[in-house]
């Protein structure tokens, strides 16, 4: 899976803004001007630091 996240962008240090996370289904996230659309297991493995 690590593999899958990298191939979309996602790897450590990456700045990601949550588009929407309606509570079921995909989360969908930007990162690096792209719109990408997780699943709620892969998105579970995330992890992120607020920026601010």
């Amino acid at each position: 899976m690590a593999a899958r996240l990298y191939q979309m962008g996602l790897y450590p240090g990456s700045i990601i803004e949550v588009i929407n996370n309606p509570g079921a289904g995909p989360v969908t996230v930007r990162v690096m001007n792209i719109t990408i659309a997780l699943g709620r297991g892969m998105a579970e493995k995330v992890i992120v630091e607020l920026l601010g």
